[in-house]
């Protein structure tokens, strides 16, 4: 709705991996978890990534984090935080208008080989993929009551788009423990209807059924 590119890191990123995204997209804002400030701070020191000047955390984080952070030009600021200064705003900011050809995210790959490489994705490929949940001709049919298990990787386009389709076809949805060798077990808490995976895991699920 604020027409902001979002761009998505995967926390398993080395530090120039961290740069050479940061810097390709002029990022100035970073939302992570404390525990994962430690690389962006390090990369300041080394007089890199100048453009990155915020950084919303969420968790609880450390004073000598805080410390080194704004010694290097960092300034920290808390997810709840953010939500009471919004919240107390007497006026709605203006945003950005948005339109079916504005990029709402840069998507990379998660480097396996070389450098990652982004994609440029706009709300209308975004809008159609979750339309596209309709077109299957009453073989299946999303209902409200469908429960759905997101584990796969956030900063991964493919668990954002099912997340999307799980929000607009109002489905109630449960995120995993983060263990993927646990997932047996939270399956059977969640009791989700609707998974979706990929190949090698559903390999995985065939050998122990089998």
């Amino acid at each position: 709705m604020s027409g902001v590119t979002v761009v998505t890191l995967y926390d398993t990123l080395g530090k120039d991996s961290l740069e050479y995204i940061l810097d390709q997209t002029y990022i100035k804002t970073c939302v992570l978890s404390a525990d994962k400030l430690k690389n962006l701070v390090e990369l300041k020191k080394e007089g890199k990534i100048p453009l990155l000047t915020h950084v919303i955390y969420f968790d609880e984080v450390k004073p000598a984090d805080v410390e080194a952070a704004q010694q290097n030009g960092l300034t920290l600021v808390s997810y709840a935080t953010v939500l009471e200064k919004g919240a107390a705003l007497e006026t709605k900011p203006e945003f950005d208008e948005v339109h079916y050809d504005t990029f709402y995210t840069f998507s990379y790959t998660s480097g396996t080989t070389g450098m990652p490489k982004g994609v440029m994705l706009t709300h209308r490929n975004f809008v159609a993929n979750v339309g596209g949940m309709e077109g299957f001709d009453g073989e299946f049919t999303i209902r409200d009551d469908d429960v759905y298990i997101s584990y796969l990787p956030l900063a991964h386009v493919f668990e954002r788009v099912l997340l999307m389709c799980a929000m607009g076809y109002k489905m109630q949805y449960g995120f995993f423990g983060g263990d993927v060798l646990k997932l047996k077990e939270d399956l059977a808490v969640l009791r989700p209807t609707i998974m979706a995976s990929v190949p090698r895991l559903y390999n995985r699920f065939y050998d122990v059924m089998q």
